[in-house]
């Protein structure tokens, strides 16, 4: 009899243990008190619940609002700030865009392509630290420098206009401080995923969310 009652205190203990993991296992994205766009969710949930980050941390990035959501990779956010993004409109990067002198980046060229993309920290061509999101474009996530000549750029930040907010070649800007305290420590170890929302589409569609979210 013992024996037997012994059987199932430690069946008990396995299958409880089990629903006990099973519930840890978060289904949607955690914001906290971050207010975000409906899109913002509708991806951040999606990434968790398919596990499409592949365990690693990501970035959110929304063009049409000029801002950036980064989360751990069980879909905790972090924190969010204001971003300056390409300053034409446009989810995709000109053919050869990334072979160009600065320079020679003509006005429509300049955007900043929607997709998801795997991420890792490096260096920029001047010795700098970036978060490299597509080298064949040179698009990464960077610092807006305090000289002179870009102190506008700082002014487009602290906007609350979103229009303010596209005034780069294509690359995604943020404050040195956020770079330094969020971005940069959570790509030290290792890899992470960057997702860049469209705005020329939903993003539910250009993403695929609808045909996931059914099961077709």
């Amino acid at each position: 009899m013992t024996r037997n009652i012994l059987i199932l205190l430690l069946l008990f203990a396995f299958l409880f243990g089990e629903h006990a993991n099973a519930a840890e296992v978060p289904d949607k994205a955690y914001f906290a008190s971050e207010e975000a766009d409906t899109s913002v969710h509708e991806v951040a949930d999606w990434i968790v619940n398919s596990n499409d980050n592949k365990e690693m941390p990501f970035i959110i990035v929304d063009k049409k609002q000029g801002q950036i959501y980064v989360f751990k990779k069980e879909g905790l956010i972090i924190a969010s700030a204001p971003v300056l993004v390409g300053e034409s409109i446009g989810d995709f990067s000109a053919p050869g865009v990334g072979n160009k002198k600065l320079s020679d980046i003509k006005p429509h060229e300049r955007t900043t392509p929607a997709g998801r993309f795997l991420a890792r920290r490096g260096l920029n061509s001047d010795g700098s630290e970036v978060i490299w999101i597509d080298f064949e474009t040179a698009i990464a996530i960077h610092t807006v420098s305090g000289d002179s000549p870009r102190k506008r750029k700082i002014q487009r930040l602290q906007s609350l206009s979103s229009k303010e907010k596209r005034s780069t070649l294509g690359c995604i800007n943020v404050t040195n401080e956020f770079y330094l305290s969020i971005i940069s420590p959570l790509f030290a170890q290792r890899n992470g995923l960057v997702y860049i929302l469209p705005e020329t589409m939903p993003a539910n569609k250009f993403f695929n969310l609808e045909s996931t979210q059914t099961g077709s």
